[in-house]
């Protein structure tokens, strides 16, 4: 069974970047709108997850009613695939992406300052 791994508790320090920032810094993974980003940062060591923003999931929870209702047949494969967008650290349903480019890193670090 997945359990999820605190980068925290794992030596790792969570940063805080703007989207305007982190659009400049990764334009082949650029924020949209239904989308979020926690970022990690250990000596030579970057990491960035993505995760459903609050707004993408109050349209999910809106939207839960009528998948089911449109498709009857899977309802118990629809419904875990929907805690597992609720709940995505419980789960395991986000994206994360590693960076150990020392220049990448470096960008990084100056932008956080700035």
């Amino acid at each position: 069974m997945y359990k999820y791994k605190n980068k925290i508790d794992m030596g790792y320090k969570q940063i805080f970047l703007s989207r305007k920032n982190h659009n400049e810094l990764f334009s082949k993974r650029r924020i949209k709108f239904f989308q979020k980003y926690e970022y990690y940062i250990q000596d030579n060591s970057f990491i960035m997850e993505r995760y459903i923003n609050i707004f993408g999931k109050v349209i999910m929870t809106f939207l839960f009613p009528v998948t089911v209702f449109l498709s009857l047949k899977d309802i118990k494969k629809i419904t875990r695939e929907y805690a597992g967008l609720l709940k995505q650290k419980k789960y395991g349903s986000f994206v994360s992406d590693s960076v150990n480019s020392i220049e990448t890193i470096e960008k990084i670090l100056l932008t956080k300052k700035e």
